[in-house]
């Protein structure tokens, strides 16, 4: 009997509260409605309630401490998450995620090489960075929302999902080394502002002059400075009085097309799943509130202020405050002095320069880097301990030239590694072995362009394209040869600049795996950060830029092998039998999925052409070489700069300041 009174003594008090709280509801409701303000709805995020949160439907994660927001993680398919810092000015990073469970989600960041721990059970982002590390806590967990099946949204600055171009463009993010130093963001219909973001930087206003499909063209008259945001090279270029010479000044690190708060004019937005109406700007200061539905406008807004991502109006005849927050895709509505809170999603935000690209933009024209491809033998003249150094019109005095070099077998044999790098005023090959001197009267073909070019360019292995797991491998990102696996690349290590390049004492190769080509150390030896390669993609033949190229590819099979010499495998080919006078450059290519873990070079004998490991090891079966075979004599209407005569001019190697020297 006392557990029946008990029970309905509970029912009695539940009814009141819920009289009360009913109440209390509808009479803030009407309080609301009395400042004939718009119907409150809520956040996206509001249904967490309504769902148990665990760490294997997360996908949306708010954080800060002691109650304040300071930025989100935010999942965007693929296994990839983005964490947007908004109180840091909206620095993004990108995470892999590695493992799911009950109640975490657990994330890398390449970039910084830390780890995350979203942990749902305690309310807690916790940190390590490294691997081993115990985790700390970091963030509190403010706010969570469920995963929603093929949902992936945009994430904010992320380029690769984004249709970015010169003639849409609206924000730059610049740096060095994959370090954010600051952005350019465009605020008016011809006007830009770069603003730096590192301690002391400044910040300066720009001009628009003009736009292409690849760059934006700017302007400071007050200091005569010239920029180029150039999207297809990802550089952005300097030029000055003093310095008439457009040179690199910065990496660009991403981009984006978004509309931003100093160009929107229309803002569309829905309420409750449906499109209801726009916020437009009329003249001047003016805005308008216009109903979709009944085509009437509601109310009118004064603008009171704009910054990077939102736009802040007032409607006077109901003091009431107006924020298009298109960082969040959010109309926040605030009445008096009263806290903003959401109202409506945003779904739409236009400029007078918005431009819907259809598709990527087509590669600009670049002048030609006509090359120069020729012979070198080492001699006494030339060579010193591990390097080579080249005499020649094309590559002497030219640090930008981008070379390509292949052995071109006259015995002895060199079995490192090779690789180019500049000293002074010449291009040098050296060993990558510091302790193995090149041979004299040994021979290389060399191929040299004068600059970079449409499908010439040097590509340097960083944090963000070399994977954790798969740590010999660095991803290439160019238009050219993206989504195209029927390319032919043809790469050699380019040390840099003497004394401030990075070594890769390994046997390299290149191969195709989803949508991107990639450079590897075909002896899965880790790839070192900021190792750079010269890389040349060959489509056909003209790709080449010379008279008499022919591109074509070469597997190693049993009957190709040369008897008694397994390490030499004969090409067998019309387009190179009987011409000696030929020179050809090899790379290792990984698609028939077989390593080669051997340096190589090519050889003729008897007629035909070869490759061969320069160590003498047998090369594997079903091996694969990318080739381009140069034929000089046949080279119409272009004119053949002949090697200088070392005779005449010769370098001596004996006043060379031993510091600069790569192999001290």
């Amino acid at each position: 009997m006392k557990s029946f009174s008990s029970f309905f003594t509970i029912l009695v008090l539940a009814c009141i509260f819920l009289f009360f709280s009913t109440n209390t509801l509808n009479a803030q409701k009407k309080a609301t409605q009395g400042l004939s303000s718009p119907s409150k709805v809520s956040s996206s995020h509001d249904k967490v309630s309504l769902q148990l949160m665990t760490g294997r439907n997360v996908n949306y994660v708010e954080f800060g401490r002691n109650g304040k927001a300071l930025g989100f993680y935010k999942y965007v398919g693929e296994q990839t998450w983005t964490e947007v810092s908004t109180a840091k000015g909206g620095l993004n990073y990108k995470l892999e995620e590695t493992k799911r469970d009950q109640w975490s989600v657990h994330l890398q960041d390449l970039s910084r090489n830390t780890f995350i721990q979203i942990d749902l059970k305690n309310k807690k982002i916790l940190f390590a960075a490294t691997a081993s590390q115990t985790k700390r806590p970091l963030y509190d967990i403010l706010n969570s929302d469920v995963k929603v099946p093929n949902d992936i949204s945009q994430p904010e600055g992320k380029p690769s999902l984004e249709l970015v171009n010169g003639e849409n463009v609206t924000l730059v993010n610049f740096g060095r080394n994959n370090s954010k130093l600051g952005f350019y963001i465009q605020v008016g219909k011809k006007a830009w502002k770069e603003i730096g973001t590192a301690e002391g930087a400044g910040s300066f206003e720009f001009k628009e002059m003009n736009r292409d499909e690849w760059s934006v063209y700017l302007k400071d008259e007050g200091r005569s400075v010239s920029i180029q945001l150039d999207l297809h090279t990802k550089k952005v270029f300097y030029k000055d009085a003093k310095n008439l010479q457009k040179r690199p000044l910065y990496e660009i690190l991403n981009s984006s097309a978004k509309v931003n708060g100093w160009m929107v004019q229309e803002v569309t937005f829905e309420n409750n799943g449906g499109a209801k109406g726009k916020f437009i700007q009329k003249d001047g200061k003016g805005w308008v509130e216009v109903d979709l539905i009944s085509g009437q406008t509601k109310f009118n807004f004064i603008e009171q202020n704009r910054d990077d991502w939102s736009v802040y109006l007032f409607d006077k005849s109901r003091n009431a405050h107006v924020q298009l927050d298109l960082h969040t895709s959010l109309v926040m509505f605030g009445s008096g002095n009263q806290k903003k809170y959401p109202i409506y999603k945003i779904v739409d935000a236009k400029s007078e320069k918005t431009v819907t690209p259809i598709g990527k933009p087509t590669p600009p024209i670049i002048p030609a880097s006509t090359p120069e491809a020729f012979s070198h033998t080492t001699n006494s003249t030339n060579t010193t301990g591990n390097s080579t150094w080249l005499n020649h019109s094309k590559t002497n005095n030219n640090s930008q030239a981008i070379v390509f070099v292949t052995p071109n077998w006259k015995s002895p044999y060199n079995p490192t590694s090779i690789g180019v790098y500049w000293d002074k005023d010449k291009w040098r090959i050296f060993n990558q072995d510091r302790s193995k001197s090149i041979p004299e009267n040994y021979r290389f073909n060399v191929l040299a362009y004068p600059h970079t070019g449409r499908n010439v360019f040097v590509h340097k292995a960083s944090k963000d394209n070399t994977s954790s797991i798969e740590k010999h491998i660095t991803r290439i990102s160019h238009p050219y040869c993206d989504g195209d696996k029927n390319a032919q690349l043809i790469v050699t290590q380019n040390y840099g600049s003497n004394g401030k390049g990075v070594y890769n004492n390994h046997p390299i190769g290149v191969y195709y795996a989803n949508g991107q080509w990639s450079i590897f150390n075909q002896d899965r030896a880790p790839m070192p950060e900021n190792a750079q390669f010269n890389v040349l993609i060959l489509k056909k033949d003209e790709d080449a830029g010379l008279k008499g190229a022919k591109v074509m590819g070469h597997k190693v099979s049993s009957e190709s092998l040369l008897k008694n010499y397994t390490h030499v495998s004969i090409m067998d080919s019309p387009q190179t039998n009987g011409n000696s006078e030929l020179l050809l450059f090899a790379t290792s290519s990984w698609n028939t999925r077989v390593y080669n873990k051997h340096n190589t070079g090519v050889y003729y004998h008897s007629g035909k052409w070869s490759v061969y490991n320069c160590d003498k090891e047998p090369l594997s079966p079903n091996a694969y070489f990318n080739i381009l075979a140069i034929d000089n004599s046949i080279r119409e209407n272009t004119q053949v700069a002949p090697p200088i005569d070392n005779s005449k001019q010769q370098y001596n190697g004996s006043k060379i300041n031993p510091k600069t020297k790569i192999n001290n």
